[in-house]
Protein backbone atom coordinates (compact mmCIF):
# COMPACT_ATOMS: atom_id res chain seq x y z
CA UNK A 1 0.00 0.00 0.00
CA UNK A 2 1.16 3.79 -0.63
CA UNK A 3 1.65 5.43 2.55
CA UNK A 4 0.19 9.33 1.47
CA UNK A 5 1.18 11.31 5.29
CA UNK A 6 4.03 11.91 7.10
CA UNK A 7 2.43 11.59 10.15
CA UNK A 8 5.71 10.02 12.07
CA UNK A 9 8.76 11.30 10.33
CA UNK A 10 10.90 8.96 13.16
CA UNK A 11 8.89 6.15 11.45
CA UNK A 12 9.16 6.90 7.51
CA UNK A 13 13.11 6.62 8.30
CA UNK A 14 12.55 2.74 7.85
CA UNK A 15 12.37 1.52 4.06
CA UNK A 16 13.74 -1.89 4.58
CA UNK A 17 16.52 -4.10 5.78
CA UNK A 18 15.97 -6.93 4.11
CA UNK A 19 16.86 -11.15 2.97
CA UNK A 20 19.65 -13.44 4.14
CA UNK A 21 20.39 -16.83 2.90
CA UNK A 22 21.63 -18.66 -0.36
CA UNK A 23 19.29 -21.15 -0.83
CA UNK A 24 17.94 -21.16 -4.40
CA UNK A 25 14.77 -22.70 -5.77
CA UNK A 26 15.33 -25.18 -8.52
CA UNK A 27 12.12 -23.69 -10.06
CA UNK A 28 11.90 -20.04 -10.84
CA UNK A 29 8.60 -18.37 -12.37
CA UNK A 30 9.79 -16.36 -15.59
CA UNK A 31 9.29 -13.02 -15.67
CA UNK A 32 8.33 -11.57 -19.22
CA UNK A 33 10.65 -9.07 -20.35
CA UNK A 34 9.26 -5.75 -22.21
CA UNK A 35 10.87 -3.84 -24.88
CA UNK A 36 9.14 -0.55 -23.84
CA UNK A 37 8.27 1.05 -20.70
CA UNK A 38 6.28 3.92 -19.72
CA UNK A 39 8.13 6.24 -16.67
CA UNK A 40 8.58 9.67 -15.78
CA UNK A 41 12.46 10.56 -15.46
CA UNK A 42 14.12 13.78 -14.49
CA UNK A 43 14.30 16.36 -16.81
CA UNK A 44 15.65 20.33 -17.11
CA UNK A 45 13.27 22.27 -15.01
CA UNK A 46 10.94 19.22 -13.66
CA UNK A 47 10.55 16.01 -15.19
CA UNK A 48 9.51 14.46 -18.77
CA UNK A 49 6.69 11.06 -19.28
CA UNK A 50 8.77 9.07 -21.39
CA UNK A 51 8.97 5.72 -22.87
CA UNK A 52 12.30 3.89 -22.24
CA UNK A 53 13.86 0.35 -22.74
CA UNK A 54 13.94 -1.87 -19.57
CA UNK A 55 17.08 -3.28 -20.00
CA UNK A 56 18.76 -0.16 -20.17
CA UNK A 57 16.94 2.57 -19.05
CA UNK A 58 17.68 4.71 -22.35
CA UNK A 59 15.11 6.62 -23.73
CA UNK A 60 12.97 5.40 -26.97
CA UNK A 61 13.16 6.89 -30.16
CA UNK A 62 9.34 7.70 -29.10
CA UNK A 63 7.35 11.22 -28.27
CA UNK A 64 7.80 12.15 -24.73
CA UNK A 65 5.67 14.62 -22.86
CA UNK A 66 7.94 17.62 -20.57
CA UNK A 67 6.12 17.82 -16.86
CA UNK A 68 7.81 21.23 -15.55
CA UNK A 69 7.86 21.38 -12.04
CA UNK A 70 8.28 17.76 -11.95
CA UNK A 71 5.50 15.01 -11.56
CA UNK A 72 4.63 12.14 -9.08
CA UNK A 73 2.19 9.53 -8.21
CA UNK A 74 0.96 8.48 -11.92
CA UNK A 75 -2.27 6.89 -11.93
CA UNK A 76 -3.47 5.19 -15.11
CA UNK A 77 -7.03 5.20 -16.22
CA UNK A 78 -9.70 2.60 -17.06
CA UNK A 79 -8.61 1.27 -19.88
CA UNK A 80 -5.53 2.34 -19.89
CA UNK A 81 -5.67 5.15 -22.38
CA UNK A 82 -4.87 8.25 -19.79
CA UNK A 83 -1.93 8.90 -17.23
CA UNK A 84 -2.69 11.30 -14.37
CA UNK A 85 0.52 12.84 -12.85
CA UNK A 86 0.53 14.68 -9.75
CA UNK A 87 2.63 18.42 -9.02
CA UNK A 88 2.55 21.31 -6.78
CA UNK A 89 -0.99 23.25 -6.85
CA UNK A 90 0.34 25.59 -9.72
CA UNK A 91 0.34 23.57 -11.97
CA UNK A 92 -2.31 20.99 -11.35
CA UNK A 93 -3.37 17.64 -11.90
CA UNK A 94 -2.14 17.29 -15.59
CA UNK A 95 -4.12 14.04 -17.60
CA UNK A 96 -1.76 12.59 -20.96
CA UNK A 97 -3.39 11.24 -23.59
CA UNK A 98 -0.92 8.20 -24.02
CA UNK A 99 -2.04 7.30 -27.59
CA UNK A 100 -0.89 10.43 -28.89
CA UNK A 101 1.63 11.33 -26.27
CA UNK A 102 0.29 14.43 -25.34
CA UNK A 103 -1.17 16.96 -22.25
CA UNK A 104 -5.01 16.90 -22.21
CA UNK A 105 -5.68 18.63 -19.22
CA UNK A 106 -4.28 20.74 -16.39
CA UNK A 107 -6.85 20.67 -13.20
CA UNK A 108 -7.13 22.22 -9.40
CA UNK A 109 -4.35 25.11 -9.86
CA UNK A 110 -4.56 27.04 -7.14
CA UNK A 111 -2.24 27.64 -4.40
CA UNK A 112 1.42 26.39 -5.13
CA UNK A 113 1.75 25.57 -1.39
CA UNK A 114 0.46 22.38 -1.56
CA UNK A 115 0.99 18.83 -3.52
CA UNK A 116 -1.60 17.14 -5.36
CA UNK A 117 -1.49 13.26 -5.43
CA UNK A 118 -3.39 10.75 -8.09
CA UNK A 119 -5.02 8.53 -5.56
CA UNK A 120 -6.95 6.34 -7.44
CA UNK A 121 -9.32 6.47 -10.85
CA UNK A 122 -12.18 4.50 -10.03
CA UNK A 123 -14.87 4.98 -13.30
CA UNK A 124 -14.01 7.19 -16.53
CA UNK A 125 -15.16 10.20 -15.26
CA UNK A 126 -13.89 10.29 -12.05
CA UNK A 127 -10.33 10.64 -10.36
CA UNK A 128 -9.57 10.51 -6.68
CA UNK A 129 -6.64 13.40 -5.46
CA UNK A 130 -5.15 13.81 -2.12
CA UNK A 131 -5.01 17.66 -1.72
CA UNK A 132 -1.93 17.88 0.97
CA UNK A 133 -0.98 21.32 1.86
CA UNK A 134 2.55 22.64 2.61
CA UNK A 135 2.73 25.36 4.82
CA UNK A 136 3.19 26.40 8.04
CA UNK A 137 -0.41 26.89 9.18
CA UNK A 138 -1.07 23.05 9.85
CA UNK A 139 -4.39 23.07 7.55
CA UNK A 140 -5.46 19.83 6.85
CA UNK A 141 -5.61 17.39 4.22
CA UNK A 142 -8.75 16.87 1.30
CA UNK A 143 -9.55 14.40 -1.31
CA UNK A 144 -10.90 15.74 -4.29
CA UNK A 145 -13.32 13.94 -7.25
CA UNK A 146 -11.85 15.29 -10.53
CA UNK A 147 -14.30 14.69 -13.82
CA UNK A 148 -11.06 14.41 -16.54
CA UNK A 149 -13.27 14.72 -18.86
CA UNK A 150 -15.50 18.49 -17.62
CA UNK A 151 -11.89 18.95 -16.64
CA UNK A 152 -13.10 20.03 -12.92
CA UNK A 153 -13.50 19.67 -9.52
CA UNK A 154 -16.51 18.15 -8.79
CA UNK A 155 -16.39 16.45 -4.78
CA UNK A 156 -14.06 17.69 -1.90
CA UNK A 157 -14.07 16.32 1.55
CA UNK A 158 -11.94 17.54 3.84
CA UNK A 159 -9.69 15.92 6.51
CA UNK A 160 -12.33 16.63 10.01
CA UNK A 161 -9.66 16.85 12.46
CA UNK A 162 -6.11 17.89 12.50
CA UNK A 163 -5.53 15.64 15.27
CA UNK A 164 -5.53 12.63 12.81
CA UNK A 165 -4.03 12.02 9.33
CA UNK A 166 -4.21 10.03 6.59
CA UNK A 167 -1.25 7.77 6.43
CA UNK A 168 -2.28 4.89 3.69
CA UNK A 169 -4.25 4.81 0.83
CA UNK A 170 -5.52 1.29 -1.04
CA UNK A 171 -8.07 1.21 -4.36
CA UNK A 172 -11.19 -1.54 -3.79
CA UNK A 173 -13.25 -1.87 -6.54
CA UNK A 174 -14.88 1.78 -7.43
CA UNK A 175 -13.96 2.66 -3.34
CA UNK A 176 -10.91 4.14 -1.90
CA UNK A 177 -9.92 2.73 1.67
CA UNK A 178 -8.15 4.88 3.92
CA UNK A 179 -5.90 4.46 7.27
CA UNK A 180 -6.14 7.41 9.46
CA UNK A 181 -3.40 7.58 12.31
CA UNK A 182 -3.64 9.77 15.15
CA UNK A 183 -1.21 12.55 15.44
CA UNK A 184 -0.71 13.69 19.61
CA UNK A 185 -1.86 10.85 21.22
CA UNK A 186 -1.61 6.55 20.96
CA UNK A 187 -5.27 5.44 19.87
CA UNK A 188 -7.49 3.27 17.84
CA UNK A 189 -5.96 3.31 14.08
CA UNK A 190 -9.89 4.76 11.75
CA UNK A 191 -10.45 3.05 8.43
CA UNK A 192 -12.51 5.49 6.17
CA UNK A 193 -13.93 4.27 3.09
CA UNK A 194 -15.06 6.47 0.46
CA UNK A 195 -16.94 6.65 -3.17
CA UNK A 196 -15.83 7.13 -6.74
CA UNK A 197 -17.20 11.68 -5.84
CA UNK A 198 -15.05 11.44 -2.59
CA UNK A 199 -17.92 10.97 -0.02
CA UNK A 200 -17.63 8.91 3.19
CA UNK A 201 -19.41 5.57 2.89
CA UNK A 202 -18.33 4.70 6.34
CA UNK A 203 -15.82 5.23 8.79
CA UNK A 204 -14.95 3.24 12.04
CA UNK A 205 -12.32 3.12 14.96
CA UNK A 206 -10.46 -0.41 15.06
CA UNK A 207 -9.15 -2.57 17.57
CA UNK A 208 -5.51 -1.79 16.47
CA UNK A 209 -3.81 1.12 18.26
CA UNK A 210 -1.65 3.82 16.21
CA UNK A 211 -0.26 6.97 16.21
CA UNK A 212 1.87 8.59 18.67
CA UNK A 213 2.57 8.26 22.57
CA UNK A 214 3.22 11.99 23.43
CA UNK A 215 4.57 12.07 26.93
CA UNK A 216 7.42 14.02 26.85
CA UNK A 217 9.37 15.66 23.98
CA UNK A 218 10.11 13.70 21.11
CA UNK A 219 13.15 11.20 21.94
CA UNK A 220 11.10 9.89 24.17
CA UNK A 221 7.90 9.04 22.73
CA UNK A 222 6.42 5.75 21.05
CA UNK A 223 5.13 5.80 17.98
CA UNK A 224 3.15 2.76 16.06
CA UNK A 225 2.35 2.94 12.27
CA UNK A 226 0.31 -0.56 11.57
CA UNK A 227 0.02 -1.69 7.95
CA UNK A 228 -2.94 -1.23 5.81
CA UNK A 229 -3.48 -4.45 3.01
CA UNK A 230 -6.67 -4.44 0.97
CA UNK A 231 -8.46 -7.23 -1.60
CA UNK A 232 -8.90 -5.25 -4.75
CA UNK A 233 -11.77 -6.95 -5.75
CA UNK A 234 -13.64 -4.93 -2.52
CA UNK A 235 -14.32 -7.55 -0.15
CA UNK A 236 -11.68 -6.82 2.32
CA UNK A 237 -9.41 -4.70 4.06
CA UNK A 238 -6.51 -5.66 6.81
CA UNK A 239 -5.02 -3.68 9.45
CA UNK A 240 -2.01 -5.78 10.43
CA UNK A 241 0.13 -4.84 13.42
CA UNK A 242 3.06 -6.85 15.34
CA UNK A 243 0.31 -8.72 17.41
CA UNK A 244 -2.53 -9.63 15.15
CA UNK A 245 -4.58 -7.54 12.40
CA UNK A 246 -8.26 -6.78 12.35
CA UNK A 247 -10.37 -7.62 8.95
CA UNK A 248 -12.94 -5.21 7.79
CA UNK A 249 -15.81 -6.79 5.40
CA UNK A 250 -15.91 -3.41 3.18
CA UNK A 251 -19.77 -4.02 2.47
CA UNK A 252 -20.68 -4.83 5.95
CA UNK A 253 -17.58 -3.40 8.31
CA UNK A 254 -17.90 -6.29 10.68
CA UNK A 255 -14.82 -6.96 11.94
CA UNK A 256 -12.78 -9.90 13.28
CA UNK A 257 -9.26 -9.90 14.82
CA UNK A 258 -6.77 -12.30 14.42
CA UNK A 259 -3.86 -12.98 16.27
CA UNK A 260 -0.44 -13.52 14.79
CA UNK A 261 0.49 -17.28 15.95
CA UNK A 262 4.19 -16.49 16.71
CA UNK A 263 6.21 -15.17 19.74
CA UNK A 264 5.84 -11.26 20.44
CA UNK A 265 7.53 -8.97 19.42
CA UNK A 266 10.50 -6.60 20.56
CA UNK A 267 8.50 -4.02 21.20
CA UNK A 268 5.48 -5.99 23.38
CA UNK A 269 7.96 -7.38 25.13
CA UNK A 270 9.86 -4.66 26.16
CA UNK A 271 6.31 -2.21 27.52
CA UNK A 272 4.93 -5.60 29.30
CA UNK A 273 7.48 -5.06 31.77
CA UNK A 274 8.11 -1.39 31.61
CA UNK A 275 6.28 0.33 34.10
CA UNK A 276 3.53 3.18 32.16
CA UNK A 277 5.50 6.19 33.62
CA UNK A 278 8.83 4.99 32.65
CA UNK A 279 7.20 3.69 29.07
CA UNK A 280 6.73 7.23 28.01
CA UNK A 281 10.98 7.87 28.39
CA UNK A 282 11.46 5.62 25.96
CA UNK A 283 11.78 5.73 22.09
CA UNK A 284 10.23 2.82 20.92
CA UNK A 285 7.41 1.93 18.04
CA UNK A 286 7.05 -0.12 14.80
CA UNK A 287 6.31 0.11 11.16
CA UNK A 288 4.56 -2.24 9.11
CA UNK A 289 4.02 -2.79 5.34
CA UNK A 290 0.83 -5.20 4.32
CA UNK A 291 0.03 -6.67 0.67
CA UNK A 292 -2.60 -8.79 -0.13
CA UNK A 293 -1.13 -11.49 -2.59
CA UNK A 294 -4.53 -13.12 -3.40
CA UNK A 295 -6.64 -16.21 -2.42
CA UNK A 296 -5.89 -15.31 1.13
CA UNK A 297 -2.34 -15.03 2.29
CA UNK A 298 -0.64 -11.29 3.56
CA UNK A 299 3.10 -10.53 2.65
CA UNK A 300 3.97 -8.33 6.30
CA UNK A 301 7.21 -6.73 6.73
CA UNK A 302 8.30 -3.78 8.56
CA UNK A 303 10.96 -2.53 11.23
CA UNK A 304 11.37 -1.57 15.21
CA UNK A 305 12.89 0.99 17.00
CA UNK A 306 14.36 1.49 20.64
CA UNK A 307 16.60 4.18 21.20
CA UNK A 308 18.11 5.21 18.04
CA UNK A 309 18.55 2.26 16.33
CA UNK A 310 15.85 0.51 13.90
CA UNK A 311 16.01 -3.38 13.36
CA UNK A 312 13.91 -5.59 10.71
CA UNK A 313 10.53 -7.05 11.47
CA UNK A 314 11.52 -9.42 8.68
CA UNK A 315 9.46 -10.42 5.83
CA UNK A 316 6.30 -12.75 6.23
CA UNK A 317 3.43 -14.23 4.69
CA UNK A 318 0.64 -14.63 6.57
CA UNK A 319 -2.78 -16.71 6.77
CA UNK A 320 -5.59 -13.95 6.80
CA UNK A 321 -7.79 -17.00 7.99
CA UNK A 322 -6.23 -18.31 10.99
CA UNK A 323 -2.94 -15.94 11.21
CA UNK A 324 -0.55 -18.33 11.52
CA UNK A 325 2.86 -16.77 10.07
CA UNK A 326 5.83 -18.35 8.53
CA UNK A 327 9.22 -16.09 8.24
CA UNK A 328 10.50 -16.31 4.93
CA UNK A 329 12.73 -13.28 5.33
CA UNK A 330 14.09 -12.83 8.94
CA UNK A 331 16.22 -9.52 7.57
CA UNK A 332 13.64 -7.64 5.31
CA UNK A 333 11.98 -4.64 6.51
CA UNK A 334 10.40 -3.36 3.22
CA UNK A 335 9.01 -6.08 0.28
CA UNK A 336 7.57 -5.55 -3.35
CA UNK A 337 5.35 -7.73 -5.40
CA UNK A 338 5.95 -7.41 -8.72
CA UNK A 339 5.47 -9.91 -11.56
CA UNK A 340 4.73 -12.66 -10.04
CA UNK A 341 7.95 -12.11 -7.66
CA UNK A 342 7.61 -11.29 -3.94
CA UNK A 343 10.89 -9.10 -3.68
CA UNK A 344 12.61 -8.45 0.11
CA UNK A 345 14.84 -5.94 0.77
CA UNK A 346 15.75 -2.91 3.60
CA UNK A 347 18.48 -1.45 5.77
CA UNK A 348 19.21 -0.48 9.36
CA UNK A 349 20.25 2.40 10.88
CA UNK A 350 21.95 3.20 14.14
CA UNK A 351 22.15 7.14 14.77
CA UNK A 352 24.10 6.75 17.64
CA UNK A 353 27.54 4.64 15.75
CA UNK A 354 26.14 6.33 12.16
CA UNK A 355 25.71 3.51 10.94
CA UNK A 356 23.51 1.20 8.12
CA UNK A 357 23.54 -2.67 7.59
CA UNK A 358 21.29 -4.97 5.12
CA UNK A 359 20.49 -8.29 3.28
CA UNK A 360 20.42 -6.60 -0.53
CA UNK A 361 17.38 -7.41 -2.84
CA UNK A 362 16.11 -11.66 -2.37
CA UNK A 363 13.01 -12.74 -4.79
CA UNK A 364 10.99 -15.29 -3.86
CA UNK A 365 7.82 -16.86 -5.20
CA UNK A 366 4.25 -16.07 -3.76
CA UNK A 367 4.64 -19.74 -2.10
CA UNK A 368 7.37 -17.89 -0.46
CA UNK A 369 9.92 -20.24 -1.67
CA UNK A 370 13.79 -18.45 -2.39
CA UNK A 371 14.75 -18.09 -5.82
CA UNK A 372 17.78 -16.07 -5.73
CA UNK A 373 19.98 -13.08 -4.00
CA UNK A 374 21.43 -9.85 -5.25
CA UNK A 375 23.47 -7.22 -3.78
CA UNK A 376 24.65 -8.98 -0.28
CA UNK A 377 24.63 -7.09 2.51
CA UNK A 378 24.36 -3.90 1.02
CA UNK A 379 21.81 -1.34 2.58
CA UNK A 380 18.72 -0.90 -0.04
CA UNK A 381 16.03 1.66 0.87
CA UNK A 382 14.26 1.14 -2.24
CA UNK A 383 13.52 -0.98 -5.48
CA UNK A 384 11.49 -0.24 -8.54
CA UNK A 385 10.04 -2.91 -10.82
CA UNK A 386 8.91 -2.86 -14.86
CA UNK A 387 9.43 -4.85 -17.62
CA UNK A 388 10.88 -7.99 -16.20
CA UNK A 389 13.71 -6.23 -14.20
CA UNK A 390 14.62 -4.68 -10.48
CA UNK A 391 16.15 -1.35 -10.61
CA UNK A 392 18.10 -0.05 -7.32
CA UNK A 393 19.64 2.94 -6.43
CA UNK A 394 24.07 2.77 -6.07
CA UNK A 395 24.13 3.70 -2.32
CA UNK A 396 24.01 7.34 -1.42
CA UNK A 397 27.67 7.67 -0.88
CA UNK A 398 27.98 6.56 -4.66
CA UNK A 399 29.13 9.49 -7.00
CA UNK A 400 27.37 10.09 -9.47
CA UNK A 401 24.43 8.51 -8.27
CA UNK A 402 23.02 5.97 -10.71
CA UNK A 403 20.43 2.48 -10.99
CA UNK A 404 21.47 -1.02 -10.93
CA UNK A 405 19.81 -3.47 -13.55
CA UNK A 406 18.76 -6.71 -11.93
CA UNK A 407 16.90 -9.31 -14.16
CA UNK A 408 14.30 -10.78 -12.61
CA UNK A 409 14.01 -14.00 -13.43
CA UNK A 410 17.89 -14.71 -12.81
CA UNK A 411 18.61 -12.50 -9.85
CA UNK A 412 21.63 -11.39 -11.94
CA UNK A 413 23.17 -7.78 -12.26
CA UNK A 414 22.97 -7.04 -15.63
CA UNK A 415 24.44 -3.12 -15.48
CA UNK A 416 24.46 0.00 -13.29
CA UNK A 417 22.98 2.87 -15.63
CA UNK A 418 23.79 6.47 -14.51
CA UNK A 419 21.42 8.90 -13.07
CA UNK A 420 18.17 8.57 -11.17
CA UNK A 421 15.82 5.96 -11.02
CA UNK A 422 13.08 6.41 -12.80
CA UNK A 423 9.22 6.14 -11.46
CA UNK A 424 7.89 3.57 -14.04
CA UNK A 425 3.79 3.74 -14.47
CA UNK A 426 2.08 0.48 -14.71
CA UNK A 427 -0.08 0.67 -17.90
CA UNK A 428 -2.73 -1.67 -19.71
Amino acid sequence: MRRVGGVLAFVLVVAGLGGSGTGVSSVAPTSPKSSAELAIVAAYNGSRLAWLDPATLRPLKRPSVALPGGAWDPVVSPGGQYVAVGGVGSTGVRIVDLQRMRLTAQVARRSSQRDLRPLAWPTRRRLLVLDYPQNSQGAPEALLAIDPVARKVVGRTVRASTAHAWTEWASAGRRLVLLSEQTDRMGPARLVVFGPSAGIIRAADLGISAGLWPDGPPSSQFASAPGLAVDPSGRGAYIVDPQGFVRVDLDTFDTTYAQLSESRSLVSRVLGWIEPSAQAKLLAGFSRQATWLGNGPLAVSGAQYAGARSTPAGLQLVDSSTGAVRMIEPRATAHLSAQGLLLAFGAGRDEQAQSESGMGLAAFDLDGNRLWNALAGEPVWLVEAAGGYAYVPTPETTFPSGVRVIDLATGEMLRTVRGELPSFVAHD
